[in-house]
């Protein structure tokens, strides 16, 4: 299903199921082409990177969105975070992505060899801590239920993608000032920064820039800084248990109370009931 390759770190290995890691650093020759993908692969990014299918526009992959490649997919990679591109990767049978397709697109089974018929979707938290949560206990599971939980995923991020907005609805300038501010804010989202601020780097008005981002990714830019402040919550939380309050001024929450709010608010569970009590 996947190859090994020093980069890929395969961290399960089940009959349908294969789960891993990938890391690319700038200074790597191979950063710009790591070669085609070697699965049919629903990327979880860690890091914001941009990412350009064969054919495709650029896109920024950030810990708010969900990759998809096809098997062989040709793709390029250019820098956005300083660390370069980061994220866990999962992949399944051809069989078992066509079958969470087909209920959205019947067209599916004229096209085998690409089930995936988009680059990207929407990433929910509770679609970022399900698979943080499959990842992080995954080499202590039960093989069956680590491949459950990992088609779960599947099933989940298939049926966001086709339930968010058409794809028209955003031009290329709306596309554009969008991808400005997500690689603006994909080392300052922790900042106090203003409406005024994120519209100085988009290079237009905040009236603009709320509508064209708006039209670009089917969101508000406070949810989403919200959103990248809580995907890196959950590498924090686990090691800073002892001290919420100065890990939620680190994020950039006003206070302790500020922040166990809008964690409860995604995840269902406090800070410090992650991961154990996370609902299933």
């Amino acid at each position: 299903m996947v190859e090994p390759d020093p980069r890929r770190e395969r961290v399960f290995q089940g009959g349908r199921v294969a789960i891993g890691q990938f890391t690319a650093r700038p200074p790597d020759a191979w950063f710009p082409d790591s070669g085609p993908t070697r699965g049919f692969l629903v990327v979880f990014p860690r890091l914001a990177v941009r990412i350009a299918h064969a054919g495709a526009p650029w896109v920024v992959a950030d810990p708010t969105r969900v990759m998809f490649y096809n098997l062989a997919q040709e793709y390029r990679r250019a820098r956005v975070a300083p660390e370069g591109d980061r994220c866990e990767w999962f992949a399944f049978h051809p069989e078992d992505v066509a079958d969470a397709v087909r209920p959205f697109d019947a067209a599916v089974a004229d096209r085998p060899a690409r089930p995936f018929a988009f680059v990207w979707g929407p990433g929910t938290a509770a679609l970022y801590a399900r698979q943080r949560a499959i990842f992080a206990s995954v080499r202590a599971a039960d093989p069956v239920r680590v491949e459950e939980a990992a088609l779960d995923v599947l099933r989940r991020a298939v049926a966001l993608s086709y339930r968010r907005p058409p794809r028209d609805v955003a031009g290329a300038r709306d596309r554009d000032l969008a991808a400005a501010v997500q690689e603006h804010l994909a080392t300052r989202f922790t900042q106090r920064l203003t409406l005024a601020d994120l519209a100085r780097a988009a290079g237009c008005s905040a009236f603009h820039l709320c509508r064209a981002f708006r039209r670009a990714t089917g969101g508000r830019l406070h949810a989403y800084i919200d959103a990248l402040r809580l995907r890196r919550a959950l590498e924090l939380v686990p090691e800073r248990r002892g001290d919420l309050t100065a890990l939620a001024l680190e994020l950039g929450y006003t206070s302790h109370s500020h922040f166990t709010l809008a964690f409860r608010r995604a995840y269902g569970v406090p800070p410090s009931g992650f991961p154990d009590r996370l609902p299933r």
